[in-house]
């Protein structure tokens, strides 16, 4: 017996142990529980039904007379009751206009719709008038009840018959604006105006490797990049060309604004590497679907922010010069994938876009206080090192399009070469880098003629 004593108390022990961590962690649960989510009551609705109730109680204390002539209490009785039948019947029709509201909303918006959809403060209100306006009704009944068996009808039982009435009138007058309101509201573009609104500081620098050891549910249910994908997606699958440009123009506008703000260069780029990320995906999803459209907005918008990076220097490496390698690896990728699925069209826009940003880096990135020096070639390949990049990225088109005799993408390659000596001259560079930039030119220029005429075998291009 004496023996068994020691281990019974050590299991008293164990248990007690586990009661106290099983009532600590319910605790904490139950502490970090966001209850304007779990309540899905609107305070002011609440807050004036109950204000009326005070009132009513208040009347009562009072005993006011009505001269009015009332029907018979049983009449109210009935009416009471016929009134909480018809409430319940709406009830039940607008829960499933509701709920096809949120497909519709779900069908444009994808993910969005569990995020921002039951936040609609309209559809709050409703539900809060029904859940109050059927309480009061059961209450009215029930008190008009007493009133029949004790046989006489109450001052206050004649006040919450009136008010069971006007409340029953207010709610059904509600209703059909409320419900057009909602089902208006669940495909306005509006919706995309308020995703974009909701990206925050956290959102931009908040990161998920595949490799932790935990899982963020919240990141992958509310993480606005992905939803923004995800609705790009949708829309480039039903060529829905309005709601695609809104998308694009807006992550084009976020990225200026944060861009011209006075946050971090953190957050700055992390935003501009969260984008090129959506980028990447809706344009190979584009590209699958055939979308022209959007594939073109794509390439517009990438070169767009690009713009601006180059204009604020926010992407350097460690030598705090910009090489635009970024770009370069998008723009291959992009043209890569469009040359293989056989877009020329779109190769062409590519090659368009290049050379803008090509004319770009010729006007912005060498200013009039550089001066190439032609005696020592290294010593200037920290500032030339992008011309080299730019140059070799030109070279893969100018190879892919000769040797398959592209004609329209040649035709634009050789305007091209044209246009970035135009660019050259009219710039406000120091004369020497001017000659420098010329020559490189040419000798490409030179490499693009050679690939006309060995490889494409083409004589003139007009």
């Amino acid at each position: 017996m004496t023996e068994n004593k020691p281990s019974r108390l050590k299991k008293i022990k164990d248990s007690w142990s586990f009661f106290k961590y099983y009532l600590i962690r319910n605790y904490y649960r139950i502490r970090d529980i966001n209850y304007k989510d779990v309540i899905y009551i609107d305070k002011k609705t609440t807050f004036i039904f109950i204000s009326i109730v005070v009132f009513n109680i208040l009347l009562n204390f009072n005993e006011v007379q009505f001269t009015i002539k009332f029907p018979s209490l049983e009449n109210c009785i009935s009416t009471v009751e016929i009134l909480i039948r018809t409430i319940v019947v709406l009830l039940s029709i607008i829960f499933s206009f509701s709920l096809l509201s949120f497909q519709i909303f779900n069908k444009y918006f994808g993910r969005f719709a569990f995020y921002d959809f039951f936040k609609k403060s309209h559809l709050k209100v409703m539900f809060t008038l029904f859940i109050l306006n059927v309480s009061f009704l059961v209450y009215t009944f029930n008190y008009l009840k007493t009133c029949l068996v004790d046989n006489h009808f109450r001052t206050y039982g004649k006040l919450i018959f009136i008010e069971s009435i006007l409340f029953s009138l207010i709610l059904v007058i509600s209703i059909f604006p409320v419900m057009i309101n909602l089902l208006s509201s669940s495909q306005s573009r509006i919706n995309l105006k308020r995703l974009f609104n909701s990206i925050t500081d956290e959102n931009i620098t908040a990161s998920q490797s595949f490799y932790s050891e935990e899982i963020d549910e919240d990141d992958y249910e509310t993480n606005s990049f992905k939803i923004i994908t995800e609705i790009s997606l949708v829309a480039i699958k039903d060529f829905d060309q309005s709601s695609f440009e809104i998308i694009i123009r807006s992550i084009y506008i976020k990225f200026l604004e944060i861009s011209k703000s006075e946050k971090s260069s953190e957050i700055k780029r992390s935003l501009y590497y969260k984008f090129r990320d959506v980028f990447n995906d809706i344009f190979a999803y584009a590209l699958k679907e055939k979308n022209s459209f959007a594939m073109n907005k794509i390439l517009q918008a990438r070169f767009g922010i690009e713009k601006e990076v180059i204009t604020t220097n926010l992407i350097i490496d460690y030598q705090d010069k910009y090489n635009g390698w970024d770009f370069n690896f998008d723009f291959e990728d992009f043209y890569n994938k469009s040359f293989q699925s056989n877009e020329e069209i779109i190769c062409v826009e590519i090659v368009d876009l290049y050379r803008d940003f090509f004319s770009e880096i010729i006007r912005i990135r060498f200013p009039d206080t550089f001066k190439y020096d032609f005696e020592k070639p290294y010593e200037n390949s920290i500032e030339t090192g992008i011309v080299s990049t730019n140059y070799s990225l030109i070279e893969k088109f100018v190879k892919s399009s000769g040797t398959s005799k592209k004609s329209l993408i040649l035709k634009k390659l050789s305007n091209l070469f044209a246009t970035l000596d135009l660019i050259i001259l009219e710039s406000k560079n120091h004369n020497d880098t001017k000659n420098y930039l010329l020559q490189v030119n040419n000798i490409h220029k030179e490499n693009f003629l050679k690939v006309l005429i060995e490889e494409a075998q083409i004589k003139n291009i007009e």
